[in-house]
């Protein structure tokens, strides 16, 4: 029954990946990307090979161009259950990094200029490219913010943000909140 069960796991992501090649930018040999998965404006997003994708991830380019990726993933890269990334303009993803289970990455804010209008109503604009450089980790639940650039086998801990670069193999943490 688990050997049927696991084919099964294996021809559905098979269809799914056929099924969502054609809608993005470009979609590499033997990347598996787990079902459900969202894609909003797919056509702005490069996926390389070997790329796992898992699911419930949900990757957003908001490219203006359709013949600009506005998302690269490199060769080799995991993206862990219910991580999201956004892009207005450029998060760079090299190759083999990781991105662990609800990771957010943005290149992107909220817009708060008009006290009166509800947030919501007021867009959001660019802050800065987002680059993660090959090999590094973040871990579960991290946060990074625009105009962030995470250095080559460099590690982000779990939860925490990172609202600064991080150097080539250094480390990023938040430090645990006290009780007052």
């Amino acid at each position: 029954m688990e050997k049927m069960a696991k084919w099964f796991r294996k021809v559905r992501r098979l269809l799914f990946s056929l099924w969502l090649k054609p809608q993005l930018a470009h979609l590499g040999h033997g990347s598996r990307i787990t079902p459900p998965f969202l894609a909003s404006e797919a056509k702005g997003i490069w996926i390389g090979a070997g790329v796992t994708i898992r699911e419930y991830a949900w990757i957003i380019s908001k490219c203006p161009s359709e013949r600009e990726a506005s998302i690269f993933i490199g060769d080799g890269t995991y993206i862990g259950r219910f991580a999201h990334i956004s892009a207005l303009k450029e998060v760079w993803i090299e190759e083999n990094v990781m991105i662990g289970d609800r990771v957010f990455i943005g290149d992107e804010t909220h817009v708060y200029a008009d006290k009166i209008l509800p947030i919501i109503h007021q867009g959001t604009k660019f802050q800065g490219p987002v680059v993660l450089k090959s090999g590094c980790w973040l871990g579960d639940g991290a946060v990074v913010l625009p105009g962030v650039t995470i250095g080559r086998n460099a590690v982000v801990a779990a939860n925490a943000v990172v609202t600064k670069d991080v150097p080539d193999f250094g480390m990023a943490a938040t430090p645990p909140l006290r009780r007052c």
